[in-house]
């Protein structure tokens, strides 16, 4: 009927996998008699929704089908592509949240130990206000545990010009520790060398 009645270019809107679309045709050249149809089923038909996701998740928890294939056979349209992504990123986060909390929990452990956990506190708490502003938590993290910049790489001289020498500070030593460069004192003599050399 829309080829021999309905006749002229026509436009159809619609909806698929989520995305909406628009596509304009002519019935005399883009059915031009082909009037077969194909019917799918799907995966989950003939069951009522609770028996068919019951059925999807064993036949995924038993490798048979993918994931993408079960959303996609879902008896509701939606975009499987940005789907995936969105549950990609939601993951990250999770374990980005994740490692946070972590860390927060190593925070005693290094207070027994004697080390300084305030750098790490300070971080945290620059994290914690900058998700009350809504930065989300990658740019968060990005943006606070920065590695430093690296040092300036010494000057080089040019043809013919004479660098001073860097002037370096010492190396604090312990006490009862040589500084480095200084000479090495020498060890106690041996007792038993002595009193061997005497009995000699």
């Amino acid at each position: 009927m829309d080829e021999k009645l309905f006749t002229g270019e026509k436009t159809v809107n619609g909806i698929h996998s989520g995305s909406p679309y628009e596509l304009k045709y002519d019935p005399r050249k883009d059915i031009k008699g082909e009037y077969s149809i194909q019917v799918r089923y799907g995966l989950m038909s003939g069951l009522d929704p609770s028996r068919a996701l019951i059925f999807s998740l064993q036949a995924l928890g038993a490798d048979l089908i993918s994931r993408d294939f079960v959303m996609r056979e879902l008896p509701w349209s939606m975009n499987v592509t940005g789907e995936q992504e969105r549950i990609d990123i939601q993951k990250m986060r999770d374990n980005l949240n994740a490692s946070i909390q972590a860390m927060a929990q190593a925070i005693p452990q290094m207070a027994t130990q004697g080390a300084d956990p305030s750098d790490i506190v300070m971080k945290m708490a620059e994290v914690i206000k900058e998700r009350q502003k809504g930065t989300s938590i990658e740019d968060a993290v990005s943006e606070i545990f920065a590695p430093p910049p690296p040092p300036e790489a010494a000057p080089q001289a040019a043809p013919g010009e004479v660098v001073p020498p860097v002037e370096q500070s010492p190396v604090p030593t312990a006490p009862g520790e040589a500084a480095p460069g200084a000479p090495t004192p020498q060890a106690p003599p041996n007792l038993q060398a002595i009193l061997g050399q005497l009995a000699g």
